[in-house]
C-alpha cells in the first residue's frame, strides 16, 4: 500500500470514528427528546387535575418533610439518651469507687479505734 492509500485508511478510520461520536450525540439527543416528551406528559396531566389531588399531593410532600424532621428529632434524642446512658454509668462507677472509699476509711478508723483500746488495755 502506497503513502496515499494509507493517509485515505487513517482518514477514513477518522472518519468513522466521527461519524461513531454522531450517532452517539444523535442516539443522546434522541432519548433526551424522549425524556422531555414523558416530563411535558407528566406536567399535563399534572396541570390536569382536580384542586383536591393537588392538594393531597402537596399535603403528602409535608407529611414526607415531616416524617424527615421527626427522624431527624428521633435521632438527637436517641444522642442525647446515649448521652444520658454514658452520664449515668459513669455516676454510678464514681459512686461506688465513693462509696468504697468512705467504707475504706470507716474501716480504717474502726480499726485504729479498735487498736488504740486493744492498747490501752495492754498497758
Amino acid at each position: 500500500m502506497g503513502p496515499l492509500r494509507e493517509d485515505i485508511a487513517k482518514l477514513y478510520s477518522k472518519f468513522n470514528s466521527v461519524n461513531n461520536r454522531v450517532d452517539n450525540i444523535n442516539n443522546s439527543v434522541v432519548d433526551l427528546q424522549n425524556n422531555l416528551s414523558l416530563l411535558n406528559n407528566q406536567m399535563e396531566e399534572f396541570q390536569n387535575i382536580s384542586e383536591e389531588e393537588k392538594s393531597i399531593y402537596y399535603i403528602n410532600t409535608e407529611i414526607k418533610e415531616i416524617k424527615n424532621e421527626i427522624i431527624q428529632i428521633n435521632n438527637q434524642i436517641n444522642q442525647i439518651n446515649n448521652h444520658i446512658c454514658l452520664s449515668v454509668g459513669i455516676n454510678i462507677v464514681f459512686s461506688i469507687t465513693l462509696v468504697s472509699i468512705c467504707y475504706t476509711v470507716i474501716l480504717k478508723r474502726i480499726k485504729k479505734k479498735s487498736d488504740e483500746k486493744d492498747g490501752s488495755k495492754t498497758k
